[in-house]
């Protein structure tokens, strides 16, 4: 089990969801990580942590590309 949340930290402070599971987190640890609120969905496919810089956010929820 990898802890999603170090992976995202990590890559930036947003990731792929494929990047996530590729690093050893199992859908139910992002699953978790959800429901708690340490990760948020910023669209289909792809997680950032809360406090990821805004541009990063902004970007990704839009569908464009870091």
């Amino acid at each position: 089990m990898t802890d999603p949340l170090l992976t995202a930290r990590r890559l930036g402070g947003a990731a792929r969801t494929a990047a996530l599971t590729a690093a050893g987190a199992t859908p139910g640890d992002i699953s978790s990580a959800l429901r708690r609120g340490t990760l948020v969905r910023l669209r289909r496919g792809w997680l950032a942590l809360p406090d990821a810089p805004g541009e990063v956010i902004r970007a990704l929820g839009m569908g464009g590309r870091v």
